[in-house]
């Protein structure tokens, strides 16, 4: 059953006119067109909550574990956590440019959004699919537009523009918070210049980088100067602008060598692209209590590494400790309530799998709106949603008696036999 034929339905069970069974409004009554979408919403949210269905059951992999960050957001279906997992080691198909190479990698982003542009040109490029995942290793965005921690570690691929494997791609990332600025066209890192000497490091941005004296930027990723002289990754704090691309910062020691716009981590800026799905490990998060992470985290960056415990704070947010180290792919498992029927998601899996149930529910709400209105004056009031309420324990006692089939909740996990709805006669 489709959204047109639940809409046909109801228009033939209830007294209402149905002009466009696909349309999210079909019917000539504009009260009806009104609460069709909550007939609807009452009919699968009843169901959906009285019976398990494994198929609600799933498993969801979210970049949303972040470094430095206690606090792990919940997918926004979770009905049910039944199970949290951080993925460490994910398998990696290819990496752009490869170990030791030189690429061109470029970024672009505007001002309030979180969609991040990738242009990745280089030969050893793989076929993309959206929703796969890419690991960006090296950490972006610190010229002063975006939180440090946006372009580095895992994203999956929203869309896809350009897909030519060994040549170029072009594809977009959604990132976790809005930019402050837009960059058009911009090479991933800084540009670093020493003298022999001095501890002055002069770093030089692809764009306007909005950083004043006292500013805190974040180096990515250890890059060699000469021979010698290393900046190693961590926070700096600006010591002066000398221009609207160019800032200065102190190295603990003075430098050993003389380079002038030498890219950071010697522009291999890698990207990682993941397989899909990962076969990452799995590292298990244990439910703890919030009083517990509390105890022993009692500040957020006590410790660092890979999460170990999770409390829920409620039914949206995580905490974890200790607190992530790194960006992390977490893999959520649990109970997920799948997207509702409508003109634009016109097949669900309880309109396939359970038409007569799903109909049934549907008309328990809907004759509460119609009031009986097709009963003969004079009749009982409530008549025609008992009808329809009986219909619908019927309907659900069947149901009941075959999920509990799918679970493998019998001896051994095998299949489990409810006790039979009626008794066998004897011959």
């Amino acid at each position: 059953m489709q959204y047109s034929d639940l809409t046909t339905a109801l228009g033939d069970l209830m007294v209402v006119v149905i002009t466009n069974a696909a349309s999210a409004t079909p019917s000539n009554d504009t009260n009806f067109n009104n609460i069709l979408p909550r007939i609807i919403d009452s009919g699968e949210q009843r169901i959906y909550r009285e019976l398990d269905f494994l198929y609600t059951r799933d498993t969801v992999y979210e970049a949303n574990a972040l470094a430095n960050q206690r606090v792990v957001d919940l997918p926004s279906t979770t009905i049910v956590l039944q199970g949290t997992n951080i993925i460490t080691n994910p398998n990696v198909l290819s990496q752009t440019p490869s170990p030791g190479a030189n690429g061109n990698i470029n970024y672009t982003l505007s001002i309030n959004t979180n969609t991040i542009g990738i242009t990745d040109s280089n030969a050893n490029t793989p076929f993309i699919s959206v929703g796969q995942w890419v690991n960006i290793l090296t950490a972006v965005g610190t010229n002063g537009y975006l939180p440090q921690s946006v372009l580095q570690g895992p994203f999956q691929i929203a869309s896809i523009s350009l897909n030519t494997p060994g040549v170029s791609l072009i594809y977009t990332l959604t990132g976790p918070a809005n930019a402050t600025g837009t960059i058009t066209w911009a090479n991933t890192g800084f540009r670093y210049s020493t003298v022999s000497g001095s501890a002055q490091v002069t770093a030089t941005t692809a764009e306007y980088h909005g950083l004043s004296i006292g500013s805190i930027i974040t180096v990515g990723v250890t890059t060699l100067l000469g021979t010698k002289t290393y900046i190693t990754a961590g926070d700096y704090t600006v010591t002066s602008t000398p221009t609207a691309t160019t800032f200065t910062f102190n190295l603990p020691a003075p430098a050993s060598d003389t380079e002038n716009l030498i890219f950071e981590n010697n522009n291999v800026i890698a990207i990682q692209y993941l397989g899909n799905p990962l076969s990452g490990t799995k590292n298990r998060v244990e439910p703890v209590s919030k009083d517990a992470l509390d105890i022993l985290w009692p500040t957020d960056l006590s410790e660092q590494g890979v999460p170990k415990y999770g409390a829920l704070v409620n039914n949206t947010t995580l905490e974890v400790g200790p607190v992530p180290d790194q960006n992390y792919i977490v893999q959520f498992v649990g109970t997920f309530r799948p997207a509702p029927m409508s003109a634009t998601n016109t097949t669900t899996y309880l309109a396939t799998t359970y038409p007569d149930l799903f109909l049934n529910a549907c008309m328990v709400f809907g004759m509460l709106y119609q009031k009986d209105a097709d009963l003969p004056q004079g009749a009982p009031p409530g008549a025609d949603v008992t009808k329809w309420e009986n219909e619908y324990q019927k309907s659900k006692a069947s149901v009941l008696s075959e999920i509990q089939r799918q679970k493998g909740q019998g001896p051994n996990w095998s299949s489990y036999s409810p006790t039979p709805e009626s008794t066998p006669s004897r011959p």
